[in-house]
């Protein structure tokens, strides 16, 4: 594992954001090793990582972070707009990297409004708003309700126009989230039925280490990979897999699926709640 500043000289009193801490926490835990800021033949911006990769050369990663507004409330609130605000940033920072594979790192603090691990507001900020679609009888009016499918309607997304695709350089959306394992063990064992009441295991997990819950304060930093559906190149299928990591890949069919859970992030179910209210929709 190595981490090469790679800083000018008038970059020196850059202070590195929390999304480029948690990325390079993540990245050091797993043995990844990595550049930082190197200088890069062709590209005159600084990439905030870069990953030597023995079929894909190199691999640039670029990490965007964004406190949530100052003032903002659920009524205002757009979850598709900081995500699509930060492609557009991806865009501008990779368009001298057509020789390199680039992925776009997307990284909040705890506090933050913007949804990095709901599928369907990272797909729909790609993608366009979800909506439906449903067949009708021209003649009659009346539709077939058999029909009826979740979709992505082309417009607002930033990977697919209405006319034309977009941002196919950037090979994937890459969340990194520092998940609290205590509070995902605590909810599965009191989502656990066995044969006691909810209460009663409810005053157990105070004392996680008696019941063999991680402690209060642990943490890990886990990657979620959103293929982009329309880039002209993937992300290596071996790279981040570790046991909280997930992949959303695009099938053949024009679905993007999760194709890969981590074993620790299975077990503690934490995909599956995420899916439980979500539909993996379809491109229209």
């Amino acid at each position: 594992m190595r981490g090469n500043p790679g800083k000018r000289e008038d970059d020196a009193i850059c202070v590195p954001t929390y999304g480029e801490i948690l990325f390079e926490s993540y990245l050091k835990a797993h043995d990844i090793e990595f550049e930082r800021e190197p200088e890069l033949q062709g590209v005159p911006e600084r990439i905030d990582f870069v990953i030597d990769h023995p079929t894909c050369r190199k691999i640039l990663l670029d990490v965007k972070h964004r406190e949530s507004p100052a003032g903002a409330t659920i009524w205002t609130f757009d979850p598709y707009r900081p995500i699509r605000t930060h492609i557009d940033a991806g865009r501008r920072k990779f368009r001298n990297c057509a020789n390199y594979l680039c992925g776009l790192v997307l990284a909040e603090p705890p506090n933050s409004f913007v949804m990095l691990d709901h599928p369907p507001t990272i797909m729909g900020a790609m993608y366009g708003d979800p909506g439906f679609q449903m067949s009708f009888n021209t003649k009659t009016g009346d539709g077939d309700p058999k029909t009826l499918r979740p979709i992505y309607i082309p417009g607002r997304g930033k990977m697919i126009r209405r006319s034309e695709v977009q941002n196919t350089r950037i090979a994937a959306l890459i969340t990194v989230i520092n998940h609290k394992l205590w509070h995902h063990a605590m909810r599965k064992y009191l989502n656990t039925e066995d044969g006691r009441s909810r209460r009663e295991r409810a005053d157990e997990v105070m004392t996680p280490e008696a019941i063999g819950l991680p402690p209060f304060d642990a943490t890990m930093p886990a990657i979620t990979v959103w293929e982009n559906a329309v880039a002209t190149r993937k992300l290596p299928k071996a790279l981040f897999r570790g046991e909280m990591d997930a992949w959303w890949e695009v099938t053949p069919e024009g679905r993007q699926l999760p194709t890969f859970i981590g074993t620790l992030r299975r077990d503690l179910k934490v995909t599956r709640r995420r899916l439980r209210n979500s539909v993996c929709a379809e491109f229209a």
